[in-house]
This record gives structure tokens, C-alpha cells and sequence, in this order.
């Protein structure tokens, strides 16, 4: 359900089942969300009470691209240019042969966009 408790637990229960220890767990990376960021009830925060040594970071890659969609409302060229290359794949998605599509090449190209 993305509550904090509810990703709590199941990293709990994925680290006892592989045998990790949460003293050895030494920081946490995040997408910045209040979910794993809050004071007091975000998950960062319920690991720590768990582990007081575990440092939490926000994600730098997630912090570019916070910051670049940001930059890009700002820049009205860049806004088009995210506007032709959305259509561009849109198109191609829509005319493309449907084997090539469910391709296994095809598919690892997006991987990174999911």
C-alpha cells in the first residue's frame, strides 16, 4: 500500500528470511518521498529506531531528475524538445511491428524508463 509500516515490514521480513542482520544495515537510499523521509514516521526514521547507526540519503540520481524536471518548466525549448521526443516514441509504439515490440531488445530498453 506504500505506507511506511507497510515497506518496514516487508524489508524486515526480507532481511530475516536471507539471514541479513539489521546491525549490519548501515544506510538507506531513497527517492526523497515524505513516505521514506518523514521525522518521525518515515521509513528512515522506523529503520533508525531500529538501528540508530543506519544514515539515510536522498538518492542523487532521483535528485537530478527532480531537479531537471524542474529546470525544464523553466526552460521552454527543453519543454519542446521533451514534448517531440514523447511523441516521436508515442508514434513509433503505435506503427512499430507488434513482434518487434514484445521483443526482448525492446523491452530492455525500457527497463531503465519503468
Amino acid at each position: 500500500n506504500g505506507k511506511a509500516d507497510t515497506i518496514e515490514t516487508t524489508i524486515m521480513e526480507y532481511l530475516t528470511d536471507k539471514g541479513f542482520p539489521l546491525s549490519k544495515m548501515v544506510g538507506l537510499g531513497t527517492d526523497g518521498a515524505s513516505v521514506m523521509t518523514g521525522r518521525r514516521e518515515g521509513l528512515a526514521a522506523r529503520l533508525k529506531r531500529r538501528q540508530s547507526s543506519i544514515t539515510s540519503i536522498h538518492c542523487a540520481c532521483h535528485h537530478l531528475a527532480l531537479a531537471a524536471a524542474q529546470a525544464g518548466k523553466q526552460v521552454p525549448s527543453l519543454k519542446r524538445s521533451s514534448n517531440q521526443l514523447f511523441h516521436s516514441f508515442s508514434t513509433f509504439t503505435r506503427t512499430a511491428p507488434p513482434e518487434w515490440l514484445a521483443s526482448r531488445l525492446f523491452r530492455s530498453f525500457l527497463t531503465p524508463l519503468s
